[in-house]
């Protein structure tokens, strides 16, 4: 019951108002009374409030209760309305009833006042939760029967005799009649194919006699008006209290055609198709699983995917797998695969998740054999590589024969005179020869990444400086310098020969642009890492050291330009250059995540930036320069000289008998073993060439090691790889040298070995 009562009382007396409130009060109701005299305010009150009973006198001076009723079963019918009145007559009480009064009351028997307002609000409460049931219920059943009609799946009731009582228009559609013809009229048998009606009937009879509800999944050949069979998928449920059948039927002729067709495809396809679970297990595979691999594919069934990758490939597929996994997407990737004959398919991988309801339930794959393309790609990259070898000799050919001539020149001077001044100039100048050569072999070696990087926390204005300080002395005099260096530079991480190779190659460039002469300004300074990002978005946001190298020369046009930092390009002649510099300098400055930009018109000059990571780890070490280097001493150790070039065999040992080593030499590998399983006992070292006659130097190493397993050796060679340094390194080799090599890289070498205990 409502708390509190509000009552809509018309009536004139205000004491016979009070003392009904005054009764119901009496027993318990909480009233809110609003009491009115005059049809105006009984219909205004009824217009614009909430009541939940309406009592009224029956006889009213302006109004009189009769119509009061007529107005409440217009604006408000569900109110109940009770007369309160000492004239009501019996026949106008009765005919109030039959008008939707829910009772009368009379004055001079207020006693019934109570038990008429319980029994009216009772029925008024039970009338409006048998109205809400009603409206559910028609909301219910209109929903019910919307999602029936407007399902794209078939649905039927079929009763327990297996006649068909109720079609929605999509089974309408699949059977091919109308809803009169089918409904009441059709057994469901009708729609089944001969074929499959056996268990059909079997599955009816089942649920008949067990009386289960459950739903149950059948599938079955459904055969409509045109007599053609159309694949379904039909979901059965039966109703217990009416033992009606609810049908739900799915057309998957078309999804099972396009399977059908999908499997000829897979089956059909020349790249290897398979599926995996999400743990990385094969799940699945193509016939042409078996042609590229030469396996059978039921012996992969079951098993780990990654058993079949190449163990330098394993990574890859892990790591495929894992982000598959996390929900990402993986790039393509290239993985080679174990055939049967033990060799390896390069296979090109695509892997894609299966996911269903928002879970990872596998994965599928395609795998392309790219084998036969990369072996043709080799093909045409070492065709390619021969034709730049061809390209490359010229310009190679033309310098060394410079440098040659330059030496072979001087050499000639001092064999014939006798003056001091021209020795010192010879001397001067076949040092620079020499550097000059020196610095052409590596910068082959920088382009063909054969030179392991050393790196140290270096301040560019030192190289800077040194660098100017030699090109003024070597370049024409019509070429003037123009440095600005920040004095607040930072420092970056980078080999120091490769820098100087950079800024040198960049000079170089900038004098062969004025063959009438100009200026070179080289700019230092230090860029925001924000300001770096709006040419390179790829930039960190980090500090930037900014070089920049122009010129004053002829400059270059655009198509010059897209071409600049391409291996062997050149816009020199025949034999004039290698092609080799702005390679060099692209590679050095990306190989230290730096940036490089070039501005460039015809007549205008030409302006290199460079941008390198400015670090401050002072965990790095910092390089010094030759000229901070102190004087090495020597010592009276006995060393093992191996060497097969005799001039400079003859050199070395003279430098270090200098020092006042004891020196034993030899020409090759095999004399050097010899030497030493006589002499082990008193050779402290082995200083040897690794590209030596009959036995070469890392065997013949390795053979002294037998001989006496604490033998300590430094090898040099113009080329050594880091994966064979390393493995050098791990079998005892104590230090390796980088030809060509100044005396005191021997002298700091030979000490720093001699000196470990």
């Amino acid at each position: 019951m409502k708390l509190p009562l509000t009552i809509l009382y018309l009536e004139d007396s205000a004491q016979d108002a009070e003392l009904v409130c005054s009764m119901l009060e009496n027993e318990g109701f909480h009233c809110a009374v609003t009491r009115v005299e005059t049809k105006d305010s009984f219909i205004d009150s009824l217009r614009t409030r909430q009541f939940d009973l309406i009592i009224s006198d029956f006889s009213l001076p302006s109004f009189d209760g009769k119509s009061a009723l007529h107005f409440a079963q217009q604006l408000a019918p569900d109110i109940p309305f009770v007369f309160v009145s000492g004239t009501i007559g019996e026949d106008a009480a009765i005919e109030s009833l039959l008008n939707g009064a829910s009772d009368y009351v009379l004055k001079q028997k207020l006693s019934r006042l109570i038990p008429a307002v319980r029994r009216a609000l009772h029925e008024a409460e039970t009338q409006r939760e048998r109205e809400t049931a009603e409206y559910r219920l028609r909301e219910s059943e209109n929903r019910y029967r919307t999602i029936f009609e407007t399902t794209g799946t078939a649905m039927a009731l079929v009763e327990d005799d297996g006649n068909i009582s109720l079609t929605n228009s999509v089974f309408q559609k699949l059977a091919g009649y109308g809803k009169d013809e089918i409904e009441y009229t059709m057994r469901f048998r009708k729609f089944v194919h001969p074929d499959d009606l056996d268990k059909v009937l079997a599955l009816y009879e089942h649920m008949r006699g067990s009386g289960i509800s459950d739903t149950k999944e059948i599938d079955f050949r459904f055969v409509g008006r045109d007599g053609t069979p159309r694949d379904v998928v039909t979901n059965v449920s039966r109703i217990s209290e009416t033992g009606t059948f609810v049908v739900s039927i799915l057309d998957i002729t078309k999804r099972l055609e396009s399977e059908q067709e999908f499997r000829s495809l897979v089956e059909s396809a020349h790249d290897a198709i398979f599926s995996l679970s999400p743990g990385g297990i094969i799940t699945s595979l193509n016939p042409a699983f078996e042609t590229i691999t030469g396996w059978n594919a039921e012996e992969w069934l079951g098993k780990s995917f990654t058993d079949l990758v190449h163990k330098d490939d394993l990574y890859k597929a892990v790591e495929d797998i894992q982000h598959i996994s996390a929900g990402e997407i993986p790039a393509p990737e290239e993985i080679r695969i174990k055939r049967r004959d033990g060799s390896y398919a390069v296979g090109e991988f695509i892997l894609t998740a299966l996911v269903r309801n928002n879970v990872l339930r596998g994965m599928f794959g395609i795998a392309r054999d790219v084998t036969e393309r990369k072996r043709l790609e080799q093909e045409l990259r070492q065709a390619s590589k021969l034709e730049s070898i061809g390209t490359l000799a010229g310009g190679i050919a033309h310098d060394f024969n410079n440098i040659l001539g330059i030496i072979l020149g001087y050499v000639s001077i001092l064999e014939h005179s006798k003056n001091q001044e021209h020795f010192k100039e010879a001397l001067s100048s076949m040092s620079t020869a020499v550097r000059r050569g020196t610095g052409l072999v590596k910068q082959l070696l920088t382009f063909a990444r054969k030179t392991e990087a050393k790196l140290a926390r270096l301040y560019v204005n030192d190289v800077v400086k040194e660098l100017i300080s030699f090109l003024r002395e070597t370049f024409p005099k019509t070429i003037s310098f123009a440095p600005q260096l920040d004095n607040e530079l930072l420092a970056i991480n980078v080999d120091v020969n490769q820098m100087h190779q950079v800024l040198l190659n960049l000079c170089v460039n900038a004098r062969d642009a004025m063959p009438g002469g100009g200026e070179i300004s080289v700019v230092t300074k230090n860029v925001d890492g924000k300001i770096v990002q709006q040419r390179f978005p790829q930039a960190s946001d980090a500090g930037y050291v900014f070089i920049t190298v122009s010129d004053t020369g002829v400059g270059m046009d655009e198509e010059t330009r897209a071409h600049l930092f391409e291996p062997f390009f050149t816009t020199k002649g025949t034999g004039e250059g290698t092609g080799l510099g702005l390679s060099v300098v692209y590679g050095v400055v990306k190989a230290c995540n730096g940036f490089v930009d070039v501005t460039s018109a015809p007549g205008k000059g030409t302006s290199f930036y460079l941008y390198f990571p400015a670090v401050t780890d002072q965990k790095i070490s910092e390089w010094k320069s030759t000229a901070e280097r102190k004087e090495i001493a020597g010592g009276n150790e006995t060393i093992l000289l191996v060497e097969d070039e005799e001039a400079l065999r003859a050199l070395i040992r003279s430098l270090l008998e200098e020092k006042g080593y004891h020196v034993i030499t030899a020409a090759d590998g095999e004399e050097a073993i010899t030497i030493y399983a006589r002499s082990f006992h008193q050779i402290h070292l082995i200083l040897s060439d690794i590209g030596l006659p009959k036995v070469n130097g890392w065997d013949a190493f390795l053979r002294m090691r037998q001989i006496n397993p604490a033998a300590r050796a430094i090898l040099a060679s113009g080329y050594i790889d880091s994966n064979m340094k390393a493995t050098m390194t791990s079998a005892g080799m104590a230090d390796i040298m980088q030809k060509p090599y100044t005396a005191n890289e021997i002298f700091e070498k030979v000490r720093s070995v001699l000196d470990k205990v």
